[in-house]
C-alpha cells in the first residue's frame, strides 16, 4: 500500500517525544537509546543511513550560521535606525528571472496612525490626541 512502517525500518519502540527533543523530525516513532545518550548530528546519521527522512528543525542562530542559508542568501541584512544590521528572511521561493527582494523593513510603530485613524476611521484630531495620551495609539 505504498506506506513505511518506521518501527520496523530502524527498530524503533515508539516513543517519539523524545526524538522531538533533539529538533528532528520523524514520521513516527524513535531509537532504543535515552534522549542524553544520542547526539543530533549522529541520530541523524542512524536516521539518514536506514533510509528515514530526517533533518533538524533550526532555530534562528543556527540558521544564521548554517553555510546553505548563506549561500542561497535566506536570510539577509536590512537598514532599520533603531536596529543596525536588521536580520530578516528573504523573499521565498528565489526565482531565477524575478527572485524579488525585500525594500525594507516595513513600518515603525504608529507610523500610519494619523491616516488609519484620521483619514480612514474619521477620528478627530482630539479624539487621537485622548487615545495617544491614554496609550490606546
Amino acid at each position: 500500500d505504498g506506506r513505511i512502517d518506521w518501527n520496523a525500518r530502524i527498530g524503533c519502540n515508539g516513543r517519539v517525544g523524545w526524538l522531538l527533543s533533539f529538533g528532528l523530525v520523524l514520521g513516527s516513532g524513535a531509537l532504543e537509546e535515552q534522549p542524553g545518550d544520542v547526539e543530533p548530528d549522529a541520530l541523524l546519521d542512524v536516521l539518514e543511513s536506514n533510509g528515514v527522512p530526517a533533518g533538524r528543525i533550526y532555530r534562528a542562530p543556527e540558521m544564521l550560521a548554517d553555510p546553505q542559508y548563506a549561500a542561497r542568501e535566506s536570510i539577509v541584512a536590512v537598514a532599520h535606525r533603531a536596529f543596525p544590521n536588521l536580520k530578516m528572511q528573504n523573499v521565498a521561493p528565489k526565482l531565477s528571472e524575478t527572485p524579488g527582494r525585500i525594500r525594507w523593513h516595513g513600518p515603525e510603530l504608529g507610523e500610519h496612525n494619523e491616516e488609519v485613524y484620521g483619514e480612514l476611521l474619521g477620528l478627530l484630531p482630539e479624539r487621537r490626541a485622548e487615545l495617544g495620551a491614554s496609550g490606546v495609539i
